[in-house]
């Protein structure tokens, strides 16, 4: 005996799944999810940094030179560690500082680290990050990404979305 079978599509349900995506990609929650999700990571990243003088995504900083150690030395800081740390500004602006933000109808952008707010400081990071010719320094990056970090990101933001998606369907 034949069994008949009748399937009722309503997209009201499609719908409404479409809305709570659209809710959850709106510029202002993909900025809530940068500021508590990714600002924490990369703070935290960075702070590994520091106390391992480098990580897997900037490789291990280069040590200082001895004219380096000589200056930290007359300026009362201990000589050859812990590098890229001497007066613990730049630390802090790593780990505390401001992080630029902005978003708009649809999206949403972080920039990490944000602007220092002194000159010294932006030039504290720019050596860091790359270096300087004269005097001759290599670089010792403190905020740097790799695969890694990416596969993080990726990995969050699915499970981020799925969960604020499932929130935001009514």
């Amino acid at each position: 005996m034949p069994i008949d079978v009748q399937v009722t599509v309503d997209d009201k349900h499609a719908q409404s799944l479409l809305t709570a995506i659209e809710l959850t990609l709106m510029g202002h929650n993909l900025f809530l999810y940068l500021r508590d999700y990714m600002q924490p990571y990369m703070r935290t990243r960075a702070a590994a940094r520091f106390r391992g003088e480098g990580d897997d995504a900037s490789g291990p900083w280069a040590a200082l030179t001895a004219a380096t150690e000589e200056i930290r030395t007359h300026g009362g800081f201990p000589p050859a560690h812990p590098i890229n740390k001497r007066t613990g500004e730049l630390e802090a602006f790593m780990l505390r500082g401001v992080i630029d933000h902005s978003w708009s109808v649809d999206s949403a952008t972080m920039q990490y680290p944000g602007r220092p707010p002194t000159s010294s400081l932006r030039e504290k990071l720019k050596t860091a990050q790359e270096g300087r010719v004269k005097p001759r320094t290599v670089p010792r990056p403190v905020a740097r990404m790799n695969m890694t970090d990416m596969a993080y990101f990726t990995h969050n933001f699915v499970f981020w979305f799925g969960r604020e998606s499932q929130r935001n369907f009514r």
